[in-house]
């Protein structure tokens, strides 16, 4: 086993490119969550002519979709992945389109108008989105009478312990269950999926949880790597670091 120091440097010199985590593969065990989203996603493309991903990240999830509808469209608001995502889509056959993303959920109200989505009105029949925030009212204008929104969303207790044995450390805020319902039910939709888990994730060693926490600083306010180098180490010394994933699922349809 290399040493902290070693594992703290690998961490910190790992480019991390779109949003690909398969570097991690071998160093965490995930219990995963119970609904299945990916063969959800699957099964809805299967029958419908135009699907749409927000947040695509580097397109890694979307690119895998299969079988694709005849138009297979995704956002992302990071620079960056854009052009990652046009390389690995361009591929399969599917598009990219830089787009503002909306604010985060638990930040928007009523009046909101943040992440226009450049499409036209009833474009889509199928919305998805994995773990990015969006705007119901935006997701409901360009989802066609009937079209489907799939969503899974981090929730606001997402891997607490971690922030619990750090010290000073949160997740990023989210709504509740029941405050994702109104907001989509406020914008006209009808939910017929509303669900929550807690999953057990398991980090093997300190350089995979800083790999994990270092590119997604949002998700874990107050860390600071100096600041918190003693207690990373205490946590290298115990061995395997546990967690929760905190996960919400919603499936809405467009009245």
């Amino acid at each position: 086993m290399p040493s902290f120091e070693e594992l703290v440097d690998e961490a910190v010199s790992t480019p991390f490119v779109g949003w690909d985590w398969s570097h991690l593969e071998d160093r965490v065990v995930r219990e995963g969550t119970p609904w299945g989203y990916t063969e959800r996603v699957n099964g809805l493309a299967a029958d419908v002519d135009a699907i749409l991903d927000l947040g695509t990240g580097g397109g890694e999830f979307f690119s895998a979709i299969s079988p694709k509808p005849r138009l297979a469209v995704a956002t992302e608001s990071y620079e960056p992945n854009v052009s990652v995502a046009h390389e690995r889509l361009r591929a399969v056959g599917a598009y990219v389109v830089a787009s503002d993303g909306a604010h985060d959920n638990a930040e928007q109200t009523f009046d909101d108008a943040s992440g226009p989505l450049p499409f036209l009105d009833a474009s889509f029949d199928v919305v998805i989105d994995r773990h990015t925030a969006f705007r119901p009212a935006e997701v409901a204008r360009v989802l066609r009478p009937d079209g489907t929104f799939l969503t899974q969303q981090v929730g606001g207790l997402d891997c607490i312990e971690i922030g619990e044995v750090l010290g000073g450390v949160t997740p990023c805020p989210a709504p509740t269950v029941d405050e994702y319902v109104a907001q989509l039910t406020g914008a006209g939709f009808d939910v017929t999926v509303a669900r929550e888990a807690f999953c057990a994730k398991t980090f093997l060693d300190i350089g995979a949880l800083l790999l994990y926490m270092l590119p997604i600083p949002w998700a874990f306010r107050g860390f600071d790597l100096d600041r918190h180098r003693e207690r990373l180490r205490t946590m290298h010394d115990a061995g395997p670091v546990t967690c929760h994933e905190h996960r919400l699922l919603f499936e809405a349809v467009r009245a």
